[in-house]
């Protein structure tokens, strides 16, 4: 294996020297090793070379199953039409990469893809060609949008299972978050004994069912992931466990490598007023919420370097004007419009915090360089009061249009109220924090309020029922003007928001907001009713051990109350 890695770390140097990378890449073709080509073209950010690659010999990673390597090129795909046969494709090879991370990314990309996100009957359906040539069930495949359905026939999925491994059953049972069957098909005493697929997949399942008496023993075992270790924490309430499980994440091993002892984690080995360089990763909501440490290291003395979503940057700078933002973009899954950011980063991973450019003026500069992560482990956040902050003062183009709009909808003398219910990725591990807009009907037609829609990339049954419920759509781009978004929640007198970028802007901007969860994994956020980031945040009353529907109940009546 260290053989292997050595061999490996000697041909990604050879591809980084222009004169070696034809020589090599011409012998890795002449010997048929494309997966391994493959694999090194993407680590090291050539990613048109690693399209160009799979794109001519499609019928080599096909016939090997190769769905990992499919997604990545279904990802950089120019058209949708591509991207949905694609997909297609590797639903057929492997069902359940419904529920990976690049596929839930990819989907929001094509069109008809919406009931895919609740329900996946492909199993049903591709069954029917498995004894077939690829060449023939390809042309066959039916549109996205077929390959799912809401309904479930427990009958037929009895009968389908009977011919497939445990692994398979456990799967297809985790598709359709069928928790409690997975834990009780487990024998518990063996847990230890399972592969790590397995493994990883009882612990998530014991934690949705919230049995945490059963993690106890399970927690410092090699085979957990770092996620699901934070996952943990994260449900027993310990904020201080949750981030300081966080420095041992892939992304900390990806800073190692890539800047070496540039990277730290321990704060107290920092000079006052060294120039420190903050990487956030994940998206939007992630960026806002740990802004509200930047205050603290400003009172340390350092001076601060913040890459943040370019979305964010003139509202963070307007903020904090002693702070030097890096808008940067970031992507767990390199597409082909944003290919061109990540084009020649030196470590794939790089993706998920920074973009080539700001990788380069990061190599350019001598600051130390942190996770915000990091500095959040080492910050005792206290919950206070934190100052309400306007953006009306930032240069908003559509200014005039949302001043109208609030003006128009208070007519009728009513509160305004701000919901969404949803974010763009909806994968089974995500879904637990959402919620159906059908789940929603109460609060969207409260008569006590005047409903604003607040939730972006909205799907056609989504619009037809608030059409219906004649919910006020506003007239801006929910998803991208965010300037315009926070300026827009500021107006409103109230929001109900699940744990989205919707509900952190809410709380940035001081606007009264119940959080809309049932989730455990927010037990690290409360403090009494009120949230650790932002004291405008309520949440509901022992929220963590009640269904949604009821959770949807508690909110209507705290808002008919206030």
């Amino acid at each position: 294996m260290e053989i292997k890695k050595k061999l490996l770390g000697i041909l990604k140097f050879l591809l980084d020297n222009q004169y070696s990378r034809n020589v090599i890449i011409f012998c890795l073709k002449k010997f048929d090793k494309y997966g391994l080509l493959s694999r090194i073209l993407y680590s090291r950010g050539r990613f048109k070379d690693f399209y160009h690659l799979v794109n001519e010999n499609l019928s080599f990673f096909i016939s090997r199953y190769d769905v990992n390597t499919l997604l990545k090129y279904t990802a950089l795909a120019p058209t949708k039409k591509d991207k949905e046969k694609l997909l297609s494709i590797c639903t057929y090879l492997d069902v359940t990469c419904v529920d990976a991370d690049y596929f839930q990314q990819i989907l929001p990309l094509i069109n008809g893809a919406s009931t895919f996100k609740h329900k996946v009957e492909t199993l049903y359906i591709l069954k029917r060609f498995e004894k077939k040539n690829l060449n023939v069930i390809i042309p066959k495949l039916v549109s996205i949008e077929g390959l799912a359905t809401n309904r479930e026939d427990p009958c037929e999925r009895e009968g389908f299972l009977c011919g497939h491994s445990n692994e398979e059953k456990l799967q297809y049972l985790y598709l359709f978050k069928k928790y409690k069957e997975i834990i009780e098909s487990i024998d518990s005493s063996k847990v230890l004994d399972l592969n790590a697929k397995t493994f990883n997949l009882y612990f998530f399942s014991v934690l949705q069912e919230k049995k945490m008496y059963l993690l106890r023993d399970l927690i410092d075992h090699p085979k957990l992931k770092n996620k699901l270790l934070n996952e943990y924490y994260y449900a027993l309430g310990d904020f201080n466990g949750a981030f300081e499980s966080m420095k041992t994440r892939e992304m900390a091993k990806v800073c190692r490598q890539g800047f070496g002892q540039r990277y730290v984690q321990d704060m107290s080995s920092l000079m006052i007023g060294e120039e420190l360089i903050i990487l956030n990763s994940w998206g939007v909501g992630d960026d806002v919420r740990y802004s509200m440490v930047l205050d603290h290291l400003l009172e340390l003395g350092f001076s601060l370097s913040v890459t943040c979503d370019p979305r964010l940057q003139t509202i963070f700078r307007c903020r904090w004007p002693r702070v030097r933002f890096l808008g940067s973009y970031r992507s767990k899954c390199v597409t082909h419009t944003q290919s061109s950011f990540f084009e020649g980063i030196t470590h794939a991973g790089l993706s998920h915090l920074m973009d080539t450019v700001t990788e380069n003026e990061i190599r350019n500069c001598n600051g130390k360089i942190t996770l915000m992560t990091d500095v959040v482990s080492d910050i005792a956040l206290k919950s206070h009061k934190h100052s309400r902050y306007s953006p009306s003062y930032l240069d908003i183009s559509k200014r005039v249009t949302i001043d109208s709009y609030i003006r128009r909808l208070r007519k009728n003398g009513k509160p305004l109220l701000g919901v969404c219910w949803r974010s763009n990725i909806n994968n089974v591990a995500r879904s637990s924090h959402y919620f159906p807009i059908e789940d929603m009907t109460s609060i969207l037609s409260s008569e006590d309020y005047t409903v604003v829609n607040l939730q972006h990339n909205l799907s056609s049954s989504e619009t037809h029922l608030l059409s219906c419920l004649d919910i006020s759509i506003p007239p801006l781009d929910l998803f991208n003007d965010l300037e315009s978004l926070f300026y827009l929640i500021y107006q409103l007198d109230k929001t109900v928001c699940p744990g989205t970028a919707t509900l952190e802007i809410s709380g940035f901007v001081g606007t009264e907001t119940y959080f809309l969860t049932n989730s455990m994994m927010q037990n690290y956020r409360v403090i009494g009713n009120n949230d650790i980031w932002y004291s405008n945040v309520k949440f509901v009353d022992s929220f963590s051990s009640l269904c949604k529907s009821t959770i949807v109940e508690e909110v209507l009546d705290a808002l008919k109350n206030d």
